[in-house]
Order: structure tokens, then sequence, then C-alpha cells
């Protein structure tokens, strides 16, 4: 399942880890969209959650549901748009250093349509959020542009993903994982009393959470049960330098102890 954010309250707050970043970067995420004509905030890397501190902020805009960049306060906006009707997609946008043109990309899920679309206008690099920044889903800031519908996961990168690399990030965790993102949160958990944590072990996990609860509405991928590999030293050994697997009710795993926190 996925976590439902109601539009007016929930939101979820995590160290920054390692997502203390300038360009280059890539920022996507997996949701749902509530309603349309809303300014809908799905992540944002800010150096403090209060007005005037959002440095990497992706969501959609109000006024006509297309994907929005903002960066240090000055926003750019892509052709693409995000429809209520449209379902689960994933959405994302890279930005090189510089005074660049940010690339938009999104996935529908229902149609199986990619669409790949450079911005019409550049935009600057963003200041560094720093050490005691922090990692923001479901608003932009305190009280702002609260997240109305579903999200499943979000990622951040330290580079700027290719097209192709984006293609293939939609049906495989396993994939998303080996393309060495620097922020990982997936939104899988049966309790919202389990802490969402940065699945790439850099530490940008959950430190504060207000209001979500368990979607009702089943995910297209990534539920309960889902295959994620789990590499460890005992595995490593026991095959010589190699991982074995090992199946958690009848999915195959990694070998080693089985996660806490997750549901199977």
């Amino acid at each position: 399942m996925a976590r439902t954010f109601n539009g007016s309250s929930a939101n979820w707050v995590g160290a920054i880890g390692g997502c203390n970043l300038t360009p280059p970067w890539t920022i996507l995420g997996i949701c749902s969209h509530l309603a349309d004509g809303r300014y809908d905030t799905l992540l944002s890397i800010n150096t403090a959650d209060s007005a005037g501190n959002a440095r990497i902020t992706l969501g959609i805009d109000g006024s006509s549901d297309q994907l929005e960049l903002d960066v240090d306060g000055n926003s750019n906006y892509s052709t693409i748009t995000l429809k209520t009707a449209e379902g689960y997609a994933l959405i994302g946008v890279s930005k090189a250093t510089g005074v660049v043109a940010p690339r938009f990309h999104k996935y529908v899920y229902g149609t199986n349509v990619w669409s790949h679309v450079a911005s019409g206008s550049t935009i600057g690099n963003n200041t560094a959020p720093g050490a005691s920044g922090v990692v923001l889903f479901g608003k932009i800031y305190a009280s702002a542009q609260f997240f109305g519908g579903d999200i499943l996961l979000g990622a951040l990168f330290n580079r700027v993903l290719t097209d192709a690399e984006m293609e293939s990030l939609p049906f495989s965790f396993a994939t998303l994982q080996a393309s060495a993102p620097v922020g990982l949160w997936l939104w899988d958990q049966s309790l919202t009393s389990q802490k969402v944590l940065d699945w790439t072990g850099n530490g940008a996990n959950e430190t504060t959470l207000t209001g979500t609860t368990i979607a009702s509405v089943s995910v297209p991928v990534f539920g309960y049960g889902h295959s994620v590999l789990y590499p460890t030293r005992e595995a490593a050994a026991a095959a010589g330098g190699q991982p074995t697997m090992r199946r958690w009710g009848g999915v195959p795993h990694l070998g080693g102890a089985r996660p806490r926190g997750r549901s199977w």
C-alpha cells in the first residue's frame, strides 16, 4: 500500500542524510493526485522547515496541473501535466549544474506512456540545504502547499539521470537501489507507527510524521511482498563473496536476517 496525505495537514519530515545537494541532481516520486487545480508539494529539500528555506521542490502547479520545480524560491514549469484521472504516475525532474533548462519526466502506469520534456526556460543552482537541513514529503515548508493524494515512493540522485535510466525505474525497486540514489523512501508499511526509513543507509530517516493514513487504493508496484535485495556479510561469506538467496513468505530475498519493520 501507499500512504495517503490529506492535502491540509499531513506531512513527513526527515533528516537531511545524503541529500545535502547542489546540482547536478534528479528528484522523483511515485504518486497519485487527489484533485486537479491544487498546489501540491510532493518532495522538498530544505534548509529548515520554515518559509524561505526551500531549496529543491518538486510539485504540481495549482493553476494548470503542470509539473513544477522550485529552486531557492524561483519556479520553473513543465508542459507535462499530472491529472487526477491518470491515477498513479512516476514524476521527476533533473537539473545539471549552472543556469540551464531542467528536464521533466512522467510515466503513467495506467496507460504505459512516458513523457520527457525539457523546460522552455532556465533556472540557476540551488543553495545547499546544509547538514542541519530537512527532507519534506507532502509540504513545501511549515504549513504550505500540502500534498493531496497518495505517495508510494520518493528518490533523490546526485546526478542527472538519462531518459533511458528513468525508463528502467517504474517497475523495479532493485534497479532503483542499483542506480545509487542518495535518498530513497518507500511507503509500503502496514502501520503509520512504522517509521519510513531511508533505504540508502545515508540517514535521511523519519523524524516527524503528521496525519498520514494507510492508503485504501491498491498500488501498481512495490506493494506488500515485493522482492527487495538485502546484501549481508553473512550472505556474502556463505557464497564465497557472492550473495545468496532466501525466501520469506514465498518471495525470494538475499540471505541474512529478516529485515525489521517491514510487512511481508
